[in-house]
């Protein structure tokens, strides 16, 4: 996939940190440059094909994105939708027990879904 300027301005905001959906780059973008919200999604949907950048999917099937990193896990938030990167002792656990049953993992995910500290007493 060649660098355009549309996915370089996706990219530079996705670095800036955070777990955004396509909507809300586009509305962090849209002033900058003239875009489509589809040309965001196709240049996300590339990205994470390429593992440029990690695709989960929060509590109402949103689809967010964020630079891919080292290995790790997230907590998602079912009521605020919020995203907490945590680090994975298990994700390098999965990938040794998988190399030792002679399987080649391509990717694992690691999310566990409940309740932030703001929102457990919602519930």
């Amino acid at each position: 996939m060649r660098n355009t300027k549309q996915k370089t301005a996706i990219k530079e905001i996705l670095e800036r940190g955070g777990h955004l959906s396509a909507e809300e780059i586009y509305v962090l973008i849209k002033n900058k440059m003239k875009i489509d919200i589809s040309t965001i999604y196709r240049n996300l949907n590339m990205m994470a094909e390429n593992s440029e950048v990690e695709k989960i999917t929060n509590p109402e099937g949103v689809a967010i994105y964020h630079i891919k990193s080292e290995h790790h896990g997230h907590l998602i938030c079912r009521s605020c939708n919020a995203i907490f990167e945590i680090p994975c002792d298990l994700c390098e656990q999965l990938h040794t027990l998988s190399k030792d049953m002679s399987f080649v993992d391509t990717e694992h995910v690691v999310n566990i879904y409940g309740y932030c500290r703001n929102c457990k007493g919602e519930k």
